[in-house]
């Protein structure tokens, strides 16, 4: 919105298009107009002037994803491993979020950390969930449990694994020396095996 002269022009931007609304008598009058056309584009509350008119069953439509974006959630970028990792932009800051299993997980931290940053719901991955601090809270607790699980998995797998190596490493040992001691109480090299020549052993 701008004034010209005594009046109050009122414009919007619609996919990159400028599209004049008209000129008004008051600044409110404009504004106003910019809200109605605002609301049809599905703009969200924090872009509109006047929240008190805004009608109850308004639901803002859902920002589209970037056209470089594969995996069709806001804030989720795939890593080694087939997981799922949670970015947000804050204030010009990336922060992460964690690490999660699958692609909705992930997208639901984003939209939890989203909320309570403040974020319009058209930023929101799934707009009509209720989030709140408490799931939040509950839904990374989850999360790291299930870190620990796999942590724990991981270190038993490789106690026994070393266990094992242990294991079959002393009865090679007590296999080899039973073999290299011979039928009648003598010594025999294994290393050296007895060669066959001219019909004697040598």
């Amino acid at each position: 919105m701008h004034k010209r002269g005594k009046r109050f022009h009122a414009g919007i931007k619609i996919d990159c298009k400028a599209q004049g609304l008209g000129t008004f008598d008051t600044p409110k009058e404009a504004a106003q107009a910019y809200d109605r056309a605002a609301i049809q584009a599905g703009r969200p509350t924090s872009k509109l002037n006047f929240l008190d008119q805004v009608p109850k069953s308004y639901k803002p439509m859902k920002k589209k994803l970037r056209s470089d974006n594969t995996i069709g959630f806001r804030g989720v970028y795939k890593v080694k491993g087939n997981r799922f990792r949670a970015y947000i932009n804050i204030g010009g800051r990336v922060r992460s979020i964690g690490y999660f299993g699958t692609t909705k997980e992930a997208a639901i931290a984003f939209d939890l950390t989203a909320t309570e940053a403040k974020r319009p719901i058209s930023d929101l991955n799934f707009p009509d969930m209720i989030h709140t601090k408490m799931l939040k809270n509950k839904f990374l607790n989850k999360n790291k449990k299930k870190k620990r699980k796999t942590k724990k998995s991981s270190t038993s797998t490789k106690s026994n694994s070393s266990s094992s190596s242990s294991s079959s490493s002393s009865s090679s040992s007590s296999s080899s020396s039973s073999s290299s001691t011979g039928g009648g109480g003598g010594h025999v090299l294994a290393e050296f095996p007895s060669t066959r020549m001219g019909g004697g052993l040598i």
